[in-house]
């Protein structure tokens, strides 16, 4: 009421900090915070100083903003041409196989080897003259030969394949030459002359008690520069070869004719020319020279175009050509059978003394283990196969002329002819680091907490191995590889086992939804015209459509 009313100072008790603030606030800063350092007051120079910051603000916003519409009008023509990148980089296959054949296009290849000799002083990419792998051949002669891995260019690879079944058994197997030299073939040689000079080191190194080794053929995976580059120039080397050695016979040949004074001087130094010819180079060529390859793939220089399952022999070693088509349409894989041993299981046999003529490389340990009839020796037998760019360590090749599909079918090939599971593969490149490294990448990205670890430590530890070899300072190939460790590294065995398992359990699930007496036959019959449940699963793809078709026609004959 208005008669009613209170002092101005009857303040409740709950404002007397409030007040003691006001207090103090009329004091200045410094009865509130004492410590501050005394602050003079607004003058011309502080003035000044906060105009300047206001302009230089200004100016660096102005700035950002005019570079950042010019990085926003440069992106404009920078995503057109990264689009037209990508569509050039699509034919990137033509590229490979006409143009780089051209000498000007590989400038950048002479460039690095340059840099890698002159440089590093490292004519090879990786050490090879001590490192061979040792094979003991399959069937009843037995026999062993040895596998090189010649380093080329930056990171490729060719392999010499050397029969020395026939020096280590004796009496030879029955299909072994005996003339000079040790059989040998080499695989992918992209560089002639720098095979040739490996060869040469090769043949002083380990087989100079055997008369060196004899070129009798090549092995072309495929037509790409980077694999085929040296066939034409191997065969004119064997072409040359040749000819020398008719100049050389036709001279001992007219010199025996010539002499007919039975000097015994003139004797004594023809006897000695002709041991020096009997002896002769370490490196020797087969005339003509066989070059094999693909039959679709017209690869330079080729002499015996092959087919799916066609063999043939140098000297004791049996060779099988593989179908590959997806990097290039006429990919081939070449497979070797050899045999992998354990210890005797003959009465009384002493398993000890059996590993140790097996590894020694004992033809006769070998025929012991390997000649126990069919059953045995394919238990026993293990393949050896040289695939090129169908596979690598850790992945595969570019599909230039193929699709998923494609590579699925070659894995699908290299799993149905590998009849061990450490069956060796020998890729044409040397990418493993590269592979596995990006194989950890994904794995630590798409690893979740509920999978078992297994797969994830076995990539950790083949980076580890590999990048080990790699930082060596002579640098340890990774090749070869095995059947067992790439089925767990490489994404691509998988892949297709995956998708046909996701196929057959769409399927499952299909026909479980079926009425109970209609389950089978609906389920098997719709597939085999291409309609309904295969063509649902399937999703209408004739490729697809067969798998299913396969799948089901298996469950019914075995159920």
């Amino acid at each position: 009421s208005s008669n009613q009313s209170c002092p101005p100072t009857d303040f409740p008790a709950i404002f007397a900090p409030f007040r003691a603030m006001a207090a103090l606030a009329g004091g200045g800063p410094r009865k509130l915070a004492p410590w501050l350092p005394p602050q003079d007051q607004w003058c011309c120079c502080r003035l000044l100083g906060n105009f300047l910051n206001l302009l230089w603000s200004i100016f660096l916003l102005v700035w950002m903003l005019l570079i950042g519409i010019v990085l926003s009008i440069l992106e404009i023509p920078k995503a057109f041409f990264r689009w037209l990148l990508r569509e050039a980089m699509a034919g990137f296959g033509t590229i490979v196989e006409h143009a780089y054949a051209l000498p000007i296009c590989k400038l950048h290849v002479s460039f690095a080897r340059m840099v890698q000799m002159h440089c590093l002083r490292r004519r090879y990419h990786s050490r090879y003259s001590d490192i061979r792998t040792e094979l003991f051949l399959a069937g009843e002669d037995g026999g062993t030969c040895f596998v090189h891995a010649i380093p080329l260019l930056g990171d490729n690879y060719a392999y010499v394949i050397v029969d020395a079944s026939s020096r280590t058994s004796s009496p030879p197997p029955a299909n072994t030459d005996t003339k000079g030299g040790l059989p040998a073939v080499v695989v992918d040689p992209c560089d002639a002359y720098a095979v040739a000079a490996a060869l040469v080191h090769i043949a002083e190194r380990h087989y100079a008690d055997c008369g060196g080794i004899r070129l009798e053929a090549v092995l072309c995976t495929h037509r790409h520069w980077d694999h085929a580059g040296g066939n034409k120039d191997l065969a004119w080397m064997a072409t040359m070869y040749q000819q020398q050695e008719s100049q050389r016979t036709v001279a001992r040949m007219a010199a025996t004719a010539n002499d007919s004074s039975n000097d015994s001087t003139l004797l004594r130094e023809n006897a000695a020319n002709d041991a020096a010819a009997s002896g002769g180079p370490l490196l020797r060529f087969e005339f003509p020279l066989r070059i094999y390859s693909g039959e679709a793939e017209f690869s330079p220089g080729c002499t015996h175009p092959l087919r799916h399952g066609d063999r043939f022999n140098i000297g004791a070693i049996e060779i099988e050509a593989l179908a590959a088509p997806g990097h290039t349409a006429g990919s081939l894989m070449f497979r070797l059978s050899t045999a992998v041993f354990h210890a005797d299981d003959r009465p009384g046999a002493d398993p000890e003394a059996s590993l140790h003529l097996a590894k020694a490389g004992n033809s006769e340990g070998a025929r012991a283990v390997v000649g126990k009839g069919p059953a045995a020796q394919a238990a026993l037998s293990m393949d050896v196969i040289f695939t090129g760019d169908t596979l690598f360590s850790g992945g595969c090749g570019a599909q230039f002329e193929g699709d998923s599909l494609d590579i699925e079918h070659c894995f699908a090939t290299i799993l149905e002819e590998s009849k061990h599971p450490d069956a060796l593969l020998f890729p044409g490149h040397e990418y493993t680091c590269r592979l596995l490294e990006q194989r950890v990448k994904e794995a630590v990205d798409t690893w979740s907490g509920t999978e078992p670890p297994g797969q994830f430590l076995s990539a950790c530890g083949a980076f580890y191995v590999a990048a080990h070899r790699r930082s060596l300072r002579d640098k340890v190939p990774t090749v070869p590889t095995t059947l067992a460790s790439e089925r767990v590294l490489n994404p691509f065995f998988d892949r297709g086992l995956r998708r046909y398992a996701d196929v057959l359990m769409e399927l499952i699930q299909v026909e479980a939804n079926l009425p109970g007496g209609e389950r089978g036959e609906q389920a098997v019959g719709a597939v085999a015209p291409g309609e309904g449940v295969g063509a649902q699963v399937a999703g209408r793809s004739p490729r697809a459509t067969s798998s299913v078709r396969s799948v089901c026609a298996s469950a019914d004959k075995d159920p």
